[in-house]
Formats: structure tokens, C-alpha cells, sequence
């Protein structure tokens, strides 16, 4: 997975640890790692990202890399109609 991802080894462990947490794969024994949603509900947000990532891959990615936005902020749009966000 290093060569495939280009990536430093201490970067992949960890992106896979947040993928095990997050209930997106399961690690085999082997050392396999296999995507495999935790729940239904998770199975369906993820083709949900897959969708939108399609259709809209710079939005996307600015989504990963932007910091989270403040927790008065997040308080404040809790209370947003979708229409507004």
C-alpha cells in the first residue's frame, strides 16, 4: 500500500487506523486490508461521498484539507435551514 499510495509508511498505518476507527475496512490476520462499512448506515454515507466526489472532486477535496470550522460556528449553523448552507 506504501507503493501505491506514495506514501510513507507511518502515514499509511495511520490513515488505515482512522479508516478501522471510522468503521470504513476491516484488517485481516494476513495484514489485508479490505473495505467493509461497519453498518448499513456508514455502507450508504460512503456512496454518498463516492457520489458527490464524482460529481464534484474540488469541493471535495477542499472539505478534507480546510480546518474544522470553530465551535461557535458549528453551534451557529446547527441552527442553519438547509437551504441556507
Amino acid at each position: 500500500m506504501v507503493d501505491a499510495l506514495r506514501g510513507s509508511n507511518l502515514v499509511v498505518q495511520q490513515s488505515v487506523q482512522a479508516l478501522l476507527a471510522a468503521g470504513l475496512v476491516v484488517i485481516h490476520t494476513d495484514g489485508l486490508v479490505r473495505y467493509q462499512p461497519a453498518s448499513e448506515a456508514i455502507g450508504e454515507l460512503a456512496g454518498a461521498v463516492e457520489t458527490l466526489y464524482a460529481e464534484r472532486p474540488n469541493a471535495v477535496r477542499r472539505m478534507i484539507v480546510s480546518p474544522p470550522p470553530s465551535s461557535i460556528a458549528s453551534f451557529a449553523n446547527a441552527f442553519k435551514l438547509r437551504s441556507d448552507q
